[in-house]
């Protein structure tokens, strides 16, 4: 606890370190494929690429980079699909629950 000495705060990147939303974004962007008659492919295919968002999941649905013509189209439906579904898979990675709960626990905040 000496190297927390001082800490007033912990801070987190939320998405991909305390929650595993890889499905969600991978469904979003396989829900489009199957709209345009393409096939399903599994959430497996785009779990590599979640953390990089909009980005890597039409890379993997569509194989198009940003520098395509028509990806500002498909990422705007692609945010709306994802809002639309963002916490239906999405859960919690083992253990992120406890970590906040230990770090909540008056006796460590006192170790402060």
């Amino acid at each position: 606890m000496a190297m927390l000495r001082g800490v007033r705060c912990v801070l987190f990147d939320l998405d991909g370190t305390l929650i595993d939303s890889a499905a969600d974004l991978g469904r979003a962007a396989d829900d489009m494929r199957t709209a345009r008659g393409l096939p399903s492919l599994p959430i497996s295919d785009y779990r590599a690429s979640a953390g990089s968002g909009a980005r890597g999941m039409l890379g993997v649905a569509f194989g198009v980079t940003p520098a395509d013509g028509g990806f500002t189209v498909l990422r705007n439906e692609f945010f709306d699909r994802y809002e639309q579904r963002m916490t239906m898979l999405t859960q919690p990675f083992d253990g992120a629950e406890a970590l906040l709960q230990a770090l909540a626990r008056p006796a460590f905040l006192g170790a402060w």
